[in-house]
């Protein structure tokens, strides 16, 4: 026969209850210094429904051709989203293909046509809207395209060697690649002009993420 084994008395419900309310009092203290700190369960990191650019920025130096000074079969036109330079036109959908065409006027220079100015599109097809700002910051500098008033679909003159901030719906076979309250943006200098031939040389930096404004190398964040 086994011998009798004492079991350790149990806890009144009194000592119980008290040892709950140690218990609760602790992490409310702990959760008060958490706040105090500033620190909240939100702070763990960035909102993870917050949208996230897909697409690396594009730098990229480019050669165009003054439209309607030559060949109608040299690309005389930009798209952004892809980043390419296009002959401007419309798609077999009817689409434009182009954010903007540049022209070299009789007085030597750079001037931008956006989509709008120079095709028309049939009713049910929508035309990127675009629109341009002169910056006073160097093209190297501008690191995130700036707030502000941009021009929209009119023609716009481009001093060389001048920044311009560039905010576009861009193009895409569907028809527009960004909705107008999310546009993507671009920056572009003109480097020079040849005259005679009317041949752009320019640099563009483009951030194809709709919503996002950095010029950071790689996918931006911003």
């Amino acid at each position: 026969m086994s011998p009798n084994r004492s079991r350790p008395a149990r806890p009144s419900l009194a000592a119980r209850r008290m040892r709950v309310r140690r218990a609760a009092r602790v992490a409310v203290l702990g959760v008060g210094a958490l706040v105090a700190g500033g620190v909240t369960a939100y702070d763990q990191g960035p909102d993870p429904f917050a949208p996230r650019a897909r697409f690396q920025t594009v730098l990229d130096t480019v050669v165009l051709y003054g439209y309607g000074a030559g060949s109608p079969l040299l690309p005389s036109a930009f798209d952004l989203f892809a980043a390419r330079t296009v002959v401007p036109g419309l798609s077999v959908a009817a689409v434009p293909n182009f954010d903007f065409a540049v022209v070299v006027n009789a007085q030597g220079q750079v001037v931008l046509y956006p989509t709008k100015t120079l095709v028309s599109v049939p009713p049910g097809v929508q035309a990127p809207r675009t629109g341009f700002q002169l910056s006073t910051t160097d093209f190297a500098a501008l690191e995130r395209a700036p707030d502000g008033t941009y021009r929209f679909d009119s023609t716009f003159v481009e001093p060389i060697g001048r920044t311009v901030a560039i905010e576009a719906q861009g193009v895409n076979p569907a028809g527009v690649a960004c909705g107008q309250n999310s546009p993507l943006f671009a920056k572009l200098v003109v480097d020079s002009v040849q005259r005679a031939t009317s041949i752009v040389h320019f640099r563009v930096h483009v951030n194809p993420n709709c919503g996002f404004r950095s010029f950071a190398s790689g996918v931006p964040t911003d």
